[in-house]
């Protein structure tokens, strides 16, 4: 598997390899700014889960979101100040 965030406004897409050719999953539509990913288990249930925030930058809303997946569970966004 391999995870692409980028700079300015864009989705946060999953690639996973399925016979020969790259497949997208994407798994969150908008991240502003995203600047941190990391995969770790957060909730110590022995799966690695995604991790990812964002700064938003540039005038952009004063909160700040970051967003992590269980293997377990579905996606999980909080907003911070």
């Amino acid at each position: 598997m391999q995870f692409v965030v980028g700079d300015g406004i864009g989705p946060l897409v999953m690639y996973e390899w399925v016979k020969g050719t790259w497949m997208p999953h994407v798994l969150v539509e908008r991240i502003d700014n995203g600047h941190s990913l990391s995969l770790v288990d957060l909730n110590a249930d022995g799966h690695l889960d995604i991790f990812c925030a964002e700064m938003r930058l540039d005038g952009g809303t004063l909160s700040r979101r970051f967003t992590f997946f269980s293997a377990m569970a579905k996606a999980v966004s909080v907003n911070t100040c």
